[in-house]
């Protein structure tokens, strides 16, 4: 073999590497993607159930409030162990909602009755 027999051997040998590497990374690329489109998929149908939660929740609260004529922000962290923000944050929706009416203006003092 030539000098110029074992250069092209190998630049061919690089290039054949070189390829493959690629096509490897290729590969795990394709994977990934893959792997995301189906945590996508998990994540939406987490979503749909926590929002089908707080729903469920929300005419709870309401029930509640009709049946006893009021609710604080108490009420609902005892009824569903949940924290003070997001009682909080359910009856501000349904306030926001035209469903609830705040009475009181800060404190411990507030409740919500059904809007008339």
């Amino acid at each position: 073999m030539n000098t110029f027999s074992i250069l092209t051997f190998i630049i061919i040998l690089i290039l054949l590497i070189l390829i493959v590497t690629l096509y490897l990374k290729l590969q795990k690329a394709r994977k990934i993607n893959e792997t995301q489109g189906d945590s996508k998929e998990v994540m939406s149908g987490i979503n749909k159930e926590r929002s089908k939660i707080k729903e469920e929740r929300k005419a709870k609260i309401l029930e509640v409030a009709q049946s006893e004529g009021e609710i604080n922000n108490d009420g609902v962290q005892n009824l569903f162990d949940v924290s003070d923000a997001t009682a909080t944050n359910y009856l501000s929706e349904l306030e926001k909602e035209g469903k609830l009416e705040q009475i009181g203006e800060a404190g411990r003092g507030i409740y919500y009755k059904i809007k008339a």
